[in-house]
């Protein structure tokens, strides 16, 4: 189960390849609410956590340092901020619309 909280519905995956590079694809399925969950790096946690309200879809992100992520906007949602972002270290909160 924590594998595929982790992979399936938070999204995180270490790209193949990279040091210190994941990307974040959430899974946001129509009958869960919310979900949080967080990765233990060497530099600190990674870490996301999104929450539906109305016809949005709150989104916060945790990177920690010397660490950067590729962030992919949810199926059915659409955001301010470009598709297949790159973040670097930070937190970030973004509100997504449903498409």
């Amino acid at each position: 189960f924590a594998v595929w909280l982790l992979k399936g519905l938070a999204g995180i995956k270490p790209v193949p390849g990279e040091v210190q590079r994941y990307e974040i694809r959430p899974l946001v399925p129509q009958k869960l609410e919310e979900v949080t969950a967080s990765r233990q790096l060497p530099g600190g946690r990674l870490g996301i956590s999104w929450k539906k309200a109305e016809e949005e879809l709150q989104v916060s992100l945790r990177i920690p340092w010397n660490t950067s992520v590729r962030f992919y906007i949810p199926e059915g949602y659409r955001a301010d901020i470009e598709d297949a972002a790159v973040l670097e270290s930070g937190n970030y909160e973004f509100r997504l619309w449903k498409a």
